[in-house]
């Protein structure tokens, strides 16, 4: 099975310690809770595993930084068959010891197969700095990895706060077009009752005839708008929408007023100024760049040991084969300083120190642009409170007037229309309020998630 669809139905359907985890139906597979779609959202989501890749991938240069302070160890052997060219042909001596003559020849020739082979450990000494400024270079990329991730799972969690509670809004507006049309049923029936009494004119049946249709028509398009949602919904949790029929849009179960965000979010380890710390991560590294650039100014130390064999042959490479043995040992001591590279090392300098003062202005404008953004977040926040606030009190008004609709009805000095507006409008009202909580909860999770 797949891994996705059993994290997810984990995600969603079995109970947890609190015992809020539901499910609508095996079929759709949707969490129906705020927290688990999260949950689900960040199991599923392919930019949290990028990201995790990125740190994995982060964690080994850094490692792989570290290791040049270790000592290398290394191999090697060479096999060749050699044609000399300046082979000694020799000279023909004769000496004489107590009268006897004694001819001795003297040549010099390089057998043509050679085998050697050998091993060398070797460890720097000395590397003008650049290794430590190579692990502070890997490390603040780790540090910034690790950011851009905690970012990432930032942005999922407020594209799953968005799908979740535009879903929620988009069946609260589906539940109102569908009393729409109850209601202008209703009316259009009672008025057709009139009109067959001679109570009212065929032009006011018609007008009801007229909003049936026109309230049909909303709640088809209220139908498709669910549809789209529902669509968001299953991309923002990572999945695709099983089916296309309104009948499989989950009943989302949590009610935007009920959710405490700081209780909310507690399980999802959410760290403030992320982007700032991604910025300071990347001046740390352009800094560590720096380091690296100025290092290439100064000599390289490394201390060696080498022991190599060699064998040597007149006919074939068996030849010498049978003739390898040890040859030398070797401890040294290698220096090298570079002197001139027209001008390379120069110009990776200030290559270095150009990115690094960009580094430190993209410091501040991402201060600049993190107050800004809270800053519209914080008015935002404010006017959507202001409006809850006064939703809430026309609630209970027409709550109350509801109340005085319905006596009035018993005593018969409204009519049945007329306290079927009251109930209308009373449910439209407790509607709205339920729109800006959800409004208003976004809005309040989107600053959470930007500080």
């Amino acid at each position: 099975m797949n891994k996705k669809i059993v994290a997810l139905a984990v995600a969603a359907c079995l109970a947890t310690s609190s015992g809020n985890a539901s499910c609508e139906s095996s079929d759709t597979l949707y969490p129906v809770k705020y927290i688990d779609a999260i949950r689900a959202a960040l199991v599923n989501r392919p930019e949290i595993a990028m990201e995790r890749a990125n740190v994995e991938r982060a964690t080994a240069r850094a490692a792989e930084a570290r290791g040049a302070f270790l000592p290398s160890l290394d191999t090697f052997s060479t096999i060749q068959r050699i044609k000399s060219y300046k082979d000694f042909s020799g000279v023909d001596i004769h000496a004489s010891f107590n009268n006897i003559d004694i001819p001795v020849s003297v040549k010099s020739t390089t057998p043509p197969y050679q085998i050697s082979a050998g091993v060398e450990l070797s460890y720097n000494i000395y590397s003008g700095g650049f290794k430590q400024a190579r692990v502070s270079e890997t490390l603040a990329m780790k540090s910034g990895a690790d950011a851009q991730k905690a970012i990432a799972k930032k942005k999922v969690i407020l594209d799953v706060t968005t799908a979740y509670w535009s879903l929620r809004k988009a069946q609260i507006t589906h539940r109102m077009a569908e009393r729409s049309l109850e209601y202008a049923r209703d009316e259009a029936s009672i008025v057709h009752d009139q009109f067959k009494q001679g109570n009212v004119a065929r032009i006011e049946v018609d007008t009801k005839i007229l909003a049936v249709q026109t309230r049909e028509l909303e709640l088809e398009n209220t139908s498709r708008n669910l549809l789209n949602f529902q669509r968001r919904y299953s991309d923002a949790i990572g999945l695709i929408a099983s089916s296309n029929n309104a009948t499989n849009v989950p009943s989302l179960s949590d009610n935007a007023s009920d959710i405490e965000i700081g209780r909310a979010l507690s399980d999802f380890d959410i760290t403030p100024a992320l982007e700032t710390i991604v910025a300071k991560a990347d001046l740390e590294s352009a800094m560590a760049r720096v380091d690296q650039a100025r290092s290439e100014y100064k000599p390289v130390v490394d201390m060696f040991i080498r022991h190599t064999g060699i064998g040597r042959g007149e006919g074939n490479f068996g030849d010498a084969s049978s003739d390898f043995g040890k040859d030398s040992t070797v401890i040294g001591v290698r220096f090298k300083w570079n002197l001139f590279d027209g001008g390379q090392k120069n110009q990776r300098v200030v290559q270095a120190n150009a990115l690094a003062e960009q580094m430190q202005l993209k410091i501040e404008q991402t201060k600049r642009d993190l107050n800004s953004d809270l800053q519209e977040k914080s008015y935002r926040e404010a006017d959507l409170q202001g409006q809850l606030t006064l939703s809430t009190k026309q609630l209970e008004l027409v709550q109350a007037q509801l109340k005085i609709s319905k006596t009035r009805l018993e005593t018969k000095q409204i009519s049945i229309l007329q306290y079927h507006a009251a109930q209308l409008a009373t449910e439209d009202a407790r509607d709205k309020v339920a729109y800006l909580e959800i409004d208003l909860l976004i809005s309040r999770i989107g600053t959470k998630l930007a500080q």
